[in-house]
């Protein structure tokens, strides 16, 4: 069984090391515990699905810091998400859909010509991306259909079971699924209500949400 380790820094290397060699890591965030991998790597991702017993035509969101360039995997930005930031982008509580550039994120899109980005705020999951170099794949660690876990003893053992390596945060402080809105079509479209709410985003973007 994999026995957790303390969110150190020298975990978050840890953690970087499993991803780059292609494994897969269970790790607090935001909102709720994670499976990460390597976003371009198939192989590592299509264990996420078969840990949590996810249909692979799910796409898997990708975790990225706070100034990471949208334009580098994402067609078109729209201009309402330059205004993004602060805790609205930077404080993990929404996800952003937008059109992918071909041949970026393959893994994660499960087929869909879009990709869902997150921006946490958790300083153990931007410690692991900065020690990983670049975005991370993640998505809740529980089993398709169930309950997802916002705190490690929540966390399904078989799923802890087939980590590579499991990282004990205590519970996720914001405890909810962030927002996810589809910014690849106008106006947006709200796809999940979560940790913030359209009224906020509207208020803060300056954009009305479908």
């Amino acid at each position: 069984m994999t026995t957790a380790i303390a969110p150190t820094i020298e975990a978050a290397r840890r953690v970087a090391a499993v991803l780059s060699a292609g494994g897969v890591a269970l790790i607090p965030t935001d909102t709720v515990y994670g499976l990460a991998a390597d976003p371009e790597n198939a192989a590592a991702v299509d264990r996420i699905f078969e840990i949590k017993g996810r249909p692979e035509s799910q796409p898997i969101a990708v975790l990225v810091s706070p100034d990471f360039p949208l334009d580098q995997v994402a067609e078109e930005v729209p201009a309402a998400l330059s205004r993004i930031g602060g805790p609205i982008w930077a404080g993990g509580r929404l996800t952003i859909v937008l059109r992918r550039r071909p041949g970026h994120l393959d893994a994660v899109a499960a087929g869909a010509p879009t990709v869902g980005l997150r921006s946490p705020d958790h300083s153990f999951t931007q410690q692991v991306i900065a020690s990983f170099g670049r975005p991370i794949a993640a998505t809740s660690a529980n089993i398709s259909g169930q309950p997802s876990p916002a705190a490690f003893d929540e966390v399904d053992p078989a799923i802890v079971t087939a980590v590579d390596l499991a990282v004990d945060g205590g519970r996720c402080p914001i405890s909810a699924h962030s927002s996810v809105v589809d910014f690849s079509v106008s106006p947006p479209r709200v796809l999940r209500a979560g940790a913030i709410s359209p009224d906020e985003l509207s208020a803060s973007l300056g954009v009305n949400f479908s």
